[in-house]
This record gives structure tokens, C-alpha cells and sequence, in this order.
């Protein structure tokens, strides 16, 4: 069984034309897969990009480690595979 979130995350990625509040955000839709125990984000491509990093946090952790870096402007799909059930975190893509 799969279950579907609809977020929206900060865009971080370095890009050069952004003037609204629309070019520094992006709509990832979130897939809970459940064997093997997985997040799997899917966004659509943005022209502006240049590249991708996602961030992780623990609910009451105070720093960010980050989990993918550098990945391509092309990228549209990032399957986090160390994730635990029952565990609350913040991702910042």
C-alpha cells in the first residue's frame, strides 16, 4: 500500500532569473513506499535550476545533514532509502 503526500519545499538550489515567491519554491510530491521502506520525492523540472540538494533534520534536531548534493538541473526524482517507520523529520529540497 502506498501512501502520497503533496508538499512544498524550499528551493535551494542556485538559479539566476527568480522574482517571485513562486521561483523559490517547488512542488514535490512524496511517495511513502513501504518495502523496502522508502520516501520517494518527485518534482517537476525547473528551467532555473542549476542543481539540487536535499537536506534532512529529526523532528527536535537543531542541524541539517545533508543527504544528496550537486545532483543535476535534469533531476526530477530522489528515492531516500535511509528512512525509519515511526521516525518525524524535515526535508528541505
Amino acid at each position: 500500500m502506498k501512501k502520497t503526500l503533496l508538499l512544498f519545499f524550499a528551493f535551494i538550489s542556485v538559479f539566476s532569473r527568480a522574482q517571485t515567491t513562486k521561483d523559490y519554491t517547488i512542488q514535490v510530491r512524496v511517495t511513502i513506499q513501504e518495502s523496502p521502506t522508502a520516501l520517494v520525492f518527485q518534482w517537476a523540472q525547473d528551467t532555473n535550476a542549476v542543481s539540487y540538494t536535499i537536506g534532512r533534520k529529526l523532528k527536535d534536531a537543531t542541524t541539517w545533514t545533508t543527504i544528496a548534493a550537486g545532483l543535476p538541473d535534469t533531476t526530477s526524482q530522489f528515492i531516500d532509502l535511509n528512512v525509519a517507520v515511526g521516525d518525524a523529520t524535515n526535508i528541505v529540497l
